[in-house]
């Protein structure tokens, strides 16, 4: 198989694959992935039946287990199909085109526009994602490209500076290519080192509304990280958990993240699922972005706290005007912000500001970009 894959695909590609592999040991058990990948490079002729209706590529949405990431690729369709309603919209998982860029390359229309998927995985942490972002930037060199609100965190270590530079060398070199930030910090960090446009837009799932179901609501949700990105240990959350046990009869321990494969095919049942127990809840304590912005659209009331960078709070500032959404720096603080919040009143999430604001941007966008006739 390693002497295929040398004999089959160009050298990036091979690295791409093998970082692939080492950041997905838990989805790629028991599947032989690397297999299908290099079968998938083979058959360019995948996408020659396309329509020639202008179209969307939705690219690198997830097929892992993480709802905030799903949730993204479910309000990036359903705002695209919103307010681009001309446009085909065809979704490539983070597999499907490692599958099928050469296809893609091959068989695209000039006015075609390409969305890379939004997040938090603009930088080294997961870097399968910047690795595979690269090579769409650099194959689909005459189409619009949008990168929807992202987090961008290359470190302060010399690789994280490194790859930085690789990938700002990269993105100067595609003149319609559109970054978007979705907090202020990321927002100034592109804007210090990228050479393309950047525009400041919030997370794309505060695009949806799940506030209009009411249901009866009792206890507490803690939905906590139990991974790298987590600055809460054990005895930390032990505190957390006796603290809520003196205001709730109910304390409810879960996160955003399930530990199995999601595909397109399911992902709207396992937000719904997830979306209830938010739905149900009096209280959200969280140390997760979309554990926020779940409180948020559902109109549930939510103390944040801190994670090991800034997007929870960077966030926070752009929905701080959401009087049930609270952030806090440390859980000291926990206990007397929770005893100053209406946990009664209910609560109803609007969304068609910042819907509207999406349309004034991707007016913008089309109109500022080049997006070519085809003859």
């Amino acid at each position: 198989m390693r002497y295929i894959l040398k004999k089959l695909l160009p050298y990036k590609i091979q690295l791409l694959l093998i970082q692939h592999i080492k950041n997905n040991l838990i989805i790629l058990k028991g599947i032989n992935y690397t297999k299908m990948y290099i079968l998938g490079f083979l058959k360019i002729k995948n996408l020659r039946n396309l329509s020639k209706k202008k179209k969307i590529f939705l690219i690198d949405t997830p097929i892992h287990g993480n709802l905030g990431d799903q949730a993204i690729a479910e309000a990036e369709i359903k705002l695209l199909t919103k307010i681009l309603p001309n446009y085909q919209i065809i979704e490539l998982s983070h597999k499907d085109i490692l599958e099928n860029l050469l296809s893609l390359k091959k068989y695209i229309n000039r006015n075609d526009i390409i969305i890379l998927h939004g997040g938090g995985n603009f930088g080294i942490e997961y870097f399968s994602y910047e690795l595979i972002r690269r090579e769409v930037i650099t194959k689909l060199k005459h189409n619009l490209i949008i990168l929807f609100p992202q987090t961008i965190d290359f470190g302060k270590t010399k690789k994280g500076k490194i790859e930085l530079k690789k990938s700002v060398q990269i993105y100067k070199h595609h003149t319609n290519l559109i970054l978007l930030a979705r907090e202020k910090f990321s927002y100034k960090t592109m804007k210090k080192h990228f050479f393309n446009e950047i525009i400041l837009i919030p997370d794309v799932v505060l695009t949806l509304d799940k506030s209009k179901d009411k249901c009866n609501r009792s206890g507490v949700l803690l939905c906590l990280r139990n991974d790298r990105e987590s600055i809460l240990n054990e005895e930390k959350k032990i505190l957390l958990i006796k603290l809520c046990k003196k205001f709730f009869d109910k304390v409810i321990i879960t996160d955003t993240a399930v530990n199995k494969i999601i595909y397109k095919s399911i992902r709207e049942d396992e937000l719904n699922y997830k979306w209830k127990q938010f739905q149900t809840a009096k209280l959200i304590i969280t140390d997760r972005i979309h554990g926020m912005i779940f409180a948020a659209i559902t109109g549930t009331p939510c103390i944040a706290l801190d994670n090991y960078n800034y997007k929870v709070k960077g966030t926070y500032e752009c929905i701080k005007n959401l009087d049930y959404i609270k952030y806090v720096d440390n859980i000291n603080q926990v206990e007397n912000i929770l005893s100053s919040m209406n946990l009664e009143k209910e609560y109803t999430y609007h969304n068609q500001n910042l819907i509207n604001k999406y349309k004034q941007v991707t007016r913008h966008i089309l109109n500022e970009g080049k997006i070519y006739n085809e003859k």
